[in-house]
């Protein structure tokens, strides 16, 4: 009888547990289309609303634990963007969560240390935004390259230091081929 009890009681004070039925973005957000803009931002926070055309489904609820979680996944995509002095915070009024972005000013690439031969495959630029899957995608490019040339056993030490007291970015990649050899017996 007491486990009832408890279970009736947890149901009845979560239906008084406000829900949240808008979300808002304000600050640094793209209006339509880009990185920042409403429906990527929902993307991101692993919102999803039905159709227009849907008018029998309802939209979603949301708790303060999920706009809390939205605020975290936020920052982590606004460093992977550049924006590692990012400013997100929320608050929460009535069943309306308001997210603040301000994305401030973008980490740059101060210097890239790499080979002549495998320049062409850096996809930066000194002074350029740095963005962290660029810089993924140039170390597969440059392990193709070595694929296809016959080094598939190559060492590829690439690294970002991320200089947050100075605001910058070095890049150095270092390449060490190795042949990979067939003997036979």
């Amino acid at each position: 009888m007491f486990k009832i009890f408890i279970i009736i009681s947890i149901l009845f004070l979560n239906s008084f547990a406000s829900d949240i039925k808008t979300i808002e973005y304000k600050g640094d957000i793209d209006l339509v289309l880009g990185d920042f803009s409403k429906s990527n931002l929902d993307t991101i926070c692993g919102f999803s609303y039905p159709e227009i055309y849907k008018i029998w489904k309802k939209n979603p609820t949301f708790t303060s634990k999920d706009i809390e979680n939205c605020s975290e996944l936020l920052k982590e995509y606004s460093q992977s963007l550049g924006f590692y002095r990012a400013k997100i915070d929320y608050e929460i009024k009535n069943d309306i969560a308001t997210i603040n972005i301000f994305k401030n000013e973008a980490i740059k690439v101060s210097s890239i240390k790499v080979e002549d031969e495998y320049k062409k495959f850096v996809n930066f630029k000194k002074d350029e935004v740095f963005i962290s899957s660029k810089f993924s995608e140039s170390k597969k490019n440059i392990r193709k390259y070595l694929n296809e040339n016959g080094y598939a056993k190559a060492d590829i030490n690439a690294k970002a230091y991320v200089n947050l007291d100075e605001y910058k970015v070095e890049l150095i990649y270092i390449i060490t081929k190795t042949n990979f050899n067939i003997s036979v017996i």
